[in-house]
């Protein structure tokens, strides 16, 4: 996220540097800042996934169902604060 408040504090014209391949290509501060959340939407939405198949894994080896008991609840709300900043 540290990437993202930088891109807030460039002007809108400025331009940044984009590494493709072994080239440097300059990149319009806008569209650098929209790639930018794009891909952290993406690394959100997979590391959620990924806990979800967890949580669902460990109500598998434990017998405890996710529905009838206060597991769901207990590690979604300490964890998924995560997924909210």
């Amino acid at each position: 996220m540290q990437v993202v408040k930088e891109l807030d504090l460039l002007e809108t014209r400025a331009e940044v540097m984009k590494l493709v391949g072994p080239v440097m290509v300059k990149q319009n501060a806008e569209e650098a800042k929209s790639n930018v959340e794009k891909r952290v939407e993406f690394i959100k939405g997979g590391v959620y996934f990924y806990f979800l198949f967890c949580l669902f894994v460990f109500a598998f080896v434990t017998n405890e169902s996710l529905f009838h008991s206060s597991m769901l609840t207990r590690f979604t709300t300490h964890h998924v604060s995560i997924f909210n900043s």
